[in-house]
């Protein structure tokens, strides 16, 4: 049901769910970058996820999954606008209401993925990370424990005027949002 939102709300906003990581796969293959998988199995994820959930918990995704089949696009749109301009206070919102939700989506998926990309960045001297927005900051935390991190949204990069690869940075994030690639 969640995957199935998934598309439909990416294909709502002209895009394709996954597109972005498809997107950053071709243009590591034009570079000659390899590419690494870091982040958790989904199934696995999404098991564990509903078992620390709790009653309530659950009782409100249902019924926010329900709503979001009837939410308007600019709905949608304000929800993002409100998500970038005070990411710390939306964070805060979802984590009131679904503590453990958080802890298995967004927590314990950074701290595998910062360890991942700990042993890559021993063999790789500048390391390119995709997430989505949801990880910015707990990642950009957890990765500058251990490497010199500069960050990129989306609009950033198509803004962008100089070559990243160029950057004094070890570490950097690409990070997709927005439904667009």
């Amino acid at each position: 049901m969640m995957a199935k939102f998934q598309r439909d709300l990416a294909e709502q906003y002209g895009s394709e769910a996954g597109s972005e990581m498809l997107a950053a796969a071709e243009a590591a293959a034009e570079v000659g970058a390899r590419v690494e998988l870091i982040d958790t199995d989904a199934a696995t994820t999404f098991t564990r996820m509903m078992k620390a959930m709790s009653l309530r918990e659950k009782v409100l995704m249902a019924v926010g999954v329900v709503m979001a089949l009837f939410t308007r696009k600019s709905t949608v749109e304000k929800e993002l606008d409100r998500f970038t301009s005070d990411e710390d206070g939306f964070m805060a919102e979802i984590q009131k209401a679904y503590p453990s939700v958080v802890k298995v989506l967004i927590d314990e998926r950074n701290d595998f993925m910062a360890n991942k990309l700990r042993g890559i960045s021993v063999s790789s001297p500048t390391t390119v990370a995709v997430l989505g927005d949801g990880h910015v900051s707990g990642m950009t935390r957890a990765i500058s424990e251990f490497a010199e991190v500069q960050t990129f949204r989306l609009n950033d990069l198509q803004n962008i005027s100089k070559d990243p690869r160029n950057s004094e940075a070890t570490m950097s994030f690409v990070v997709s949002g927005e439904g667009k690639t």
